[in-house]
């Protein structure tokens, strides 16, 4: 992947779009990390107290993840 440069101020910073598709591309991968948690919680059959607030921090994260994607997206 190449990088494109810009000069602000006293030294090179990263042009927006990559930096845009760059944080989309991480937020992507910070989904398919917690669909992948998600599916080893799911395979439990008894959920611990700890584990199921540990489930719905992921379900926020999700929401929070998907509502930044589509500010980015539309932009």
């Amino acid at each position: 992947m190449s990088r494109k440069l810009a000069w602000i101020g006293n030294g090179p910073a990263m042009d927006p779009e990559v930096t845009k598709k760059a944080r989309i591309a991480l937020l992507q991968e910070e989904i398919q990390s917690i669909h992948y948690v998600n599916e080893l919680y799911w395979r439990q059959t008894n959920h611990s107290v700890a584990a199921k607030a540990e489930h719905y921090r992921r379900q926020d994260r999700l929401e929070e993840i998907r509502n930044e994607l589509a500010e980015l997206l539309k932009a």
